[in-house]
């Protein structure tokens, strides 16, 4: 498992075309609509969107939210620091989500959970930083 996870954890760090990609998919109509249905609950508070990549689904987002952002990739993160400068933006294993209990109002994560090697380890991590009556 720990050689898988390198292998992937590389692919991730090192691949800005995959998120150029991405951004360059969000202008497309059918992709906004779609972005800003699957983000419409996140109007209020504190979100942290987990495997954020270059922060792309932030701008479907209400304004008013506090945006944080967690992904393993380095290269992404900083893509993502040049379109938000607010953005709150941490590098590393979303497997360990370096959060308090309680923290966030709304945890998204968007187009990601297929890419986990272990997908309940991360999800239980998100419950775990999302507060009482938060929306995941």
């Amino acid at each position: 498992m720990a050689d898988s996870k390198e292998k992937l954890y590389k692919f991730w760090k090192t691949n800005l075309k995959y998120y150029k990609m991405i951004q360059d998919d969000s202008h497309k109509q059918q992709t906004q609509l779609l972005k800003t249905e699957l983000t419409s609950f996140v109007n209020k508070g504190k979100v942290l969107d987990v495997a954020c990549g270059a922060c792309e689904i932030k701008k479907f987002m209400n304004k008013k939210v506090e945006y944080y952002g967690m992904d393993v990739s380095g290269t992404a993160l900083k893509e993502g620091k040049k379109l938000f400068k607010d953005a709150r933006l941490f590098n590393g294993d979303v497997e360990n989500l370096p959060f308090s209990d309680n923290s966030f109002e709304n945890v998204t994560c968007l187009y990601s959970l297929e890419h986990f090697l272990e997908p309940k380890k991360v999800v239980l991590e998100m419950v775990r930083v999302l507060k009482k009556d938060g929306l995941l």
